[in-house]
């Protein structure tokens, strides 16, 4: 796949001299930012369901009276809540 990219000066050269500094090519280094980056970003949102309910899986007292009752609004509440804390910190 071919891309056409914009680079502002600052960026233009700090990737001009990562690549003098590994002797390789500006394309070179862009392609390993952009790897580097996407396998951070995916590996840091694979979450699962039960790690998003880890805190409250087992909790003896929640000091929530209705929880057994009206649980599923309560995960969703929590699934949101991480779900935007995660969004907000990948920005």
């Amino acid at each position: 796949m071919s891309a056409s990219i914009r680079l502002d000066a600052e960026l233009e050269r700090l990737v001009a001299d990562a690549a003098q500094r590994l002797k390789v090519t500006r394309s070179e280094v862009i392609r390993r930012s952009i790897r580097d980056y996407c396998q951070r970003l995916l590996a840091e949102t694979d979450v699962y369901p039960w790690a998003l309910m880890k805190d409250v899986v087992g909790c003896v007292n929640s000091g929530i009276p209705d929880l057994a009752r009206h649980s599923r609004k309560y995960v969703m509440e929590m699934i949101r809540a991480k779900d935007e804390k995660r969004r907000r910190r990948a920005r």
